[in-house]
């Protein structure tokens, strides 16, 4: 298992050119937030559920938390300027297997509007059931417990992130 950090950096080193993961802010449901902190964080949502649909085991420890608009990994969003502005001086030791799968997430998430991320994170049920609480505690996502429910919900994603050609969508 790896460190959520470890794989945000990985995430902003392949946006060399800090196009996926602007520093725009934007106003949604009266709460205003960073775009680039959101994405990365919904990558991160989407990418731990898949490898838990994929594998059966958690991608990072660190536990999501549910925030209005979508999955958060308080690790990441709290330090997102930092990391994001210092990505290229962070080694990263991830396992080829995990880098491979997370090319594969960059792939296919970076053209979909963060209203699409937001979107796509709202339709997890282990968010729905913890997004109404306010304190950090019964915030946290218990998303191995929803296993099952991810093998079935992400099953035909997991079909085409397999397919992916990572060599005819690079440019």
């Amino acid at each position: 298992m790896t460190n959520a950090k470890e794989i945000a950096v990985y995430f902003f080193q392949k946006d060399k050119e800090q196009e996926v993961f602007t520093s725009e802010i934007i106003e949604r449901g009266q709460k205003k937030f960073v775009v680039g902190n959101a994405r990365v964080n919904k990558y991160m949502h989407i990418a731990q559920n898949m490898w838990i649909a994929k594998t059966g085991e958690l991608l990072f420890s660190q536990p999501l938390l549910a925030f209005d608009n979508g999955a958060v990994v308080e690790d990441v969003r709290t330090i997102y300027a930092v990391l994001r502005h210092n990505a290229e001086k962070y080694a990263v030791n991830l396992s080829d297997k995990v880098r491979e799968f997370l090319d594969k997430i960059y792939v296919m998430l970076r053209n979909a509007t963060i209203d699409e991320l937001i979107e796509l994170s709202h339709q997890d049920n282990e968010w729905n059931s913890k997004k109404s609480y306010y304190s950090k505690k019964d915030q946290e996502m218990n998303s191995l417990s929803r296993k099952n429910e991810y093998e079935k919900q992400y099953a035909d994603a997991l079909i085409i992130l397999e397919r992916i050609n990572l060599w005819a969508n690079y440019r």
